[in-house]
């Protein structure tokens, strides 16, 4: 046997296994397109004008559309199987149609007719209140504190906001406040109506500690008075800074 006829069948060889693969994959190829269908169709209304971006989805699954300005809307792809789709736009009745067919590579037609219907509003009722520009039973010198403040602000912790109130000073390099020039441990701090007794005593050091900080993010509202305290706080020379911390919920977040 000849090397030229051995190295002839080898290519033959080579060339059938080729051609298998080529017809195998082409199989494989008709056989999932035959597996699965498409669905077209128009959504119109009663009078059969179109309507315009109606939600048609197939229930049960991951397909959903909206129609074009001209109603039409369609599915490509779709496993062969029985199914129920529905179609629904604000204004309009919502419908479904059950138990529609999707046949193996065929198009099949489903069309809409949408019933308009009254779109119910609730009744609002305004009440304008008439409020003082100076409440006449409130005579301290207080300031309120919100998230919708400190969120215009580029700080991350409530002694900063505090620091931007007037007659509030920070200590230079640290989180102390001096309220209307008085020393920085003589304010009252409340948490969560909690008295939180100030880092500058009972440490026997003489050295000032950090007051405790709470975070922007971590706060439900928070008020500082300068001036003029109620008798419930007689006992602070400085000011009084009170916190409510946020409540814990269900989900996870926080702020970076």
């Amino acid at each position: 046997m000849t090397q030229s006829f051995v190295r002839a069948l080898a290519r033959t060889a080579r060339g059938i296994a080729l051609a298998a693969v080529v017809l195998g994959t082409s199989a494989t190829a008709l056989a999932a397109q035959g597996a699965t269908g498409k669905i077209e169709g128009y959504v119109r209304d009663l009078g059969g004008q179109p309507v315009a971006n109606a939600q048609v989805r197939i229930n049960g699954t991951a397909f959903s559309t909206t129609a074009n300005p001209a109603g039409y809307y369609f599915f490509n792809s779709v496993p062969a199987g029985v199914y129920d789709v529905r179609v629904s736009y604000v204004g309009y009745k919502p419908k479904e149609t059950r138990g529609f067919r999707v046949l193996s590579g065929q198009t099949v037609t489903l069309d809409f007719a949408l019933e308009q219907t009254a779109v119910e509003i609730q009744e609002i009722t305004v009440v304008a209140a008439n409020n003082a520009l100076v409440p006449r039973d409130q005579v301290t010198s207080k300031q309120l504190i919100d998230g919708g403040y400190t969120d215009k602000l580029p700080v991350d912790r409530l002694n900063a906001v505090f620091a931007l109130q007037p007659g509030v000073v920070a200590s230079p390099g640290t989180t102390q406040l001096s309220v209307r020039g008085g020393r920085t441990d003589e304010n009252n701090t409340y948490i969560d109506g909690v008295p939180v007794q100030s880092g500058n005593r009972g440490t026997g050091s003489g050295r000032a500690l950090p007051q405790l900080q709470v975070g922007t993010n971590a706060f439900e509202d928070a008020s500082i008075t300068t001036g003029a305290t109620s008798a419930e706080f007689g006992n602070a020379q400085g000011g009084v800074i009170a916190i409510t911390t946020k409540t814990g919920g269900q989900r996870f977040s926080g702020n970076v």
